[in-house]
C-alpha cells in the first residue's frame, strides 16, 4: 500500500512498504520536521494499532477478527501475531492509562501483571528513567 500526502502538509514524502521516498527539493528545515515527524510515527504507530484493533472489535465484534490476515496471506504468522499483539495491549491499556514518555515496550513488559502492579512500575519507570530492562 502506497499513500501520498499533500504536499508539504502533514508528512512530506511518499510513505512506501519499505521506506519514504523524499522530494529532493527539501530545505533542511522542511528535513528537520519530516525527521520530527517519523520519530512521532514510530513511536506511537504499535498504540495507533492496538487503537484501530480495539475500535474494530467494538463496532464489529462479530466480524473484527475477518481483519486478520489469512494463513495465505501471512504464511508466516507474523501479521496475525502482531494484530492480535495489538488487540491484547489495547485490552490491558486503554488509553487514559498509557504512561506519556514511557514507550510500548515498557508498557508490554509489565502487560501480565494486575493493573495496580503495572501501574506502580510504569510509574517508578518514569520517576527512575528505566530502560525496559531495568523494569523487570
Amino acid at each position: 500500500m502506497t499513500v501520498e500526502l499533500a504536499t508539504r502538509i502533514g508528512l512530506i514524502g511518499k510513505p512506501l512498504s519499505n521506506g519514504l521516498d523524499l522530494p529532493a527539493d527539501l530545505t533542511f528545515e522542511e528535513w528537520r520536521g519530516v525527521v520530527e515527524h517519523v520519530e512521532m510515527v514510530v513511536e506511537a504507530s504499535p498504540w495507533w494499532l492496538c487503537d484501530a484493533m480495539a475500535w474494530g472489535e467494538a463496532h464489529f465484534p462479530n466480524q473484527y477478527t475477518q481483519a486478520l490476515p489469512t494463513v495465505e496471506e501471512d504464511p508466516h504468522g507474523a501479521s496475525q501475531s502482531r494484530l492480535k499483539q495489538a488487540a491484547w495491549m489495547a485490552s490491558k491499556y486503554p488509553r487514559n492509562q498509557r504512561i506519556p514518555g514511557l514507550s510500548y515496550t515498557h508498557h508490554r513488559v509489565v502487560a501480565e501483571l494486575e493493573p495496580e502492579a503495572r501501574s506502580v512500575l510504569l510509574r517508578e519507570a518514569v520517576a527512575s528513567n528505566l530502560s525496559t530492562r531495568e523494569l523487570v
